[in-house]
């Protein structure tokens, strides 16, 4: 995966498996999403795939931003469905990245559910509504405030242009939009002379970084700038 890292092959289902889990419960469905439905509670089944290929992911994505941030090893203990519990140990050398193993083999631990993890650690949520540290608040803290999976080293981008963050204010209300307001939209459009008005279209963080490898504008010209909130 460009800008992600590498994983083995049988990781490509969790990857599938994390997007329709994170994207559809945090970010389609209320309260924070558009959409007024509501499913049952996730099984284990359902939210192990997902926080696995977090896992895999962590040391990853970030590199060495994160890995910096990891000097003593950390738990993480995720209770719930998806439960797991592994240690994040610091890295063995300058370049290397810090490492996630199975089992707790820390003083430091930071406790979660499965499910606030994938939305804490994705950003989506704050960290420090969801967590409860033992140990080291010290240690544990830089960590958590650096950690944002999926969101790679070194990226540019604001927030704001993430698929996560774009699915809220202006684009949340064109999925809502009803055909006659659209018709109404592009009537008075037109009216002025100018072409449909839209917000730009969500765009993941991977596909913006990539964008943005040899290029340090962005949004492209012409394009709106979103407003980033705090």
């Amino acid at each position: 995966m460009p800008g992600l890292g590498t994983y083995p092959r049988h990781l490509l289902a969790n990857t599938m498996a994390f997007n329709v889990f994170c994207h559809l419960r945090n970010d389609m469905l209320a309260p924070d999403g558009p959409l007024p439905f509501t499913l049952p509670e996730p099984t284990d089944g359902q939210a192990a795939p997902a926080v696995d290929f977090m896992l895999a992911g962590l040391p990853q994505m970030q590199g060495p931003e994160l890995t910096a941030t990891v000097d003593r090893p950390l738990v993480l203990d995720l209770t719930g469905p998806g439960a797991t519990t592994v240690t994040i140990h610091p890295a063995t050398g300058p370049d290397e990245l810090l490492t996630v193993a199975p089992g707790a083999d820390a003083t430091t631990q930071i406790h979660s559910t499965a499910l606030d993890f994938i939305a804490w650690a994705t950003t989506r949520k704050p960290w420090r509504d969801r967590c409860r540290i033992t140990g080291y608040t010290s240690t544990a803290t830089p960590f958590l405030d650096r950690l944002d999976i999926i969101r790679p080293s070194g990226c540019r981008v604001p927030r704001a242009w993430c698929c996560r963050s774009a699915g809220g204010g202006e684009w949340r209300s064109l999925v809502q939009e009803r055909p006659q307001q659209r018709r109404r939209r592009r009537r008075n459009a037109k009216g002025r002379g100018v072409s449909e008005e839209r917000p730009h279209a969500p765009r993941s963080s991977r596909a913006a970084c990539q964008c943005l490898r040899n290029d340090s504008t962005y949004p492209p010209a012409g394009e709106p700038t979103p407003v980033t909130s705090s």
